[in-house]
C-alpha cells in the first residue's frame, strides 16, 4: 500500500446519512467500493456532514471538518437547507451562497487544489416533505414548490462546478431520470432523504467520479 487517499464528504444530512445504519451509509459504501476497484490503493472516507446545515453553517466549520483532514478528494454537497423558510435566521440568499462557494474555492486553493466533486441536492417530493415537516404546501407556492425553490441553488452549484472545472455529480437529475414516476424508489417518505437504494446509487456515482480523477 502507498499513502492513504483521504476523501471528505462535506455537506448536510444527505452526506451525514443518519437514516442508514452504520456500515450502510453511502460514504462507507463508497470506501468499500474504491477498495475493491483499486486494491493497490488505500482509501479513507471521512463523513463531514451535519444534518440541517446551510452553506453558512457548513463553511463556518470548514477548517475543522475539511482542511484539518488534508483531503485528496472533497465531495461538496450543500444547498438544500439554504431555503428554510421555517427558520428565517438560517436562510441563505443567492448572493451569500455565492460568497460561501467562493470561500470554499479559496480554501481548496490553500490546500493545494485537492480534487473536488460537486454533488447536487436530491429531488424533493413536495407533498411528502410538507407533511413530514408540518408546513403548508402554499409556503413555497410562489416559487412553484419547495423542490423548485431548491432548484435555484442546485443550478448555482452546477454553474460553480462548471466555472471551476470540477466534475459534477448531478444526483438530482440522475434520480429523476432513473425513476420519473416512482420517487419512493430513491426518496424516503419524508420527501427528501435517500432510501437504501438511493444511497447505493450515490455511492456508485461517487465511486465512478473518483475513479476518473485517479486516472487523470
Amino acid at each position: 500500500m502507498g499513502r492513504t487517499h483521504t476523501i471528505v464528504g462535506f455537506g448536510d444530512s444527505i452526506t451525514l446519512c443518519s437514516r442508514q445504519p452504520d456500515g450502510q451509509k453511502w460514504l462507507q459504501l463508497l470506501e468499500a467500493q474504491l477498495a475493491n476497484a483499486f486494491p493497490s490503493t488505500d482509501f479513507k472516507a471521512i463523513n463531514s456532514g451535519i444534518g440541517g446545515n446551510s452553506a453558512r453553517e457548513a463553511m463556518a466549520r470548514f477548517d475543522r471538518d475539511v482542511a484539518a483532514h488534508r483531503p485528496d478528494v472533497v465531495l461538496l454537497q450543500f444547498g438544500g437547507n439554504n431555503s428554510k423558510r421555517l427558520d428565517p435566521n438560517q436562510m441563505v440568499d443567492m448572493d451569500e451562497f455565492r460568497e460561501h462557494l467562493a470561500c470554499f474555492r479559496a480554501g481548496m486553493a490553500a490546500l493545494g487544489e485537492p480534487a473536488v466533486i460537486v454533488v447536487t441536492f436530491p429531488p424533493i417530493v413536495d407533498r411528502w416533505h410538507a407533511k413530514a415537516m408540518n408546513y403548508p404546501l402554499q409556503m413555497y407556492a410562489e416559487w412553484g414548490g419547495t423542490d423548485a425553490f431548491v432548484e435555484v441553488y442546485r443550478a448555482e452549484t452546477r454553474a460553480f462546478a462548471q466555472a471551476n472545472g470540477y466534475p459534477l455529480l448531478d444526483l438530482s437529475a440522475e434520480l429523476r431520470q432513473r425513476a420519473p414516476d416512482d420517487p419512493g424508489r430513491f426518496i424516503l417518505p419524508d420527501g427528501v432523504h435517500l432510501t437504501d437504494t438511493g444511497n447505493r446509487v450515490l455511492a456508485d456515482l461517487a465511486c465512478a467520479a473518483i475513479g476518473a480523477t485517479l486516472h487523470t
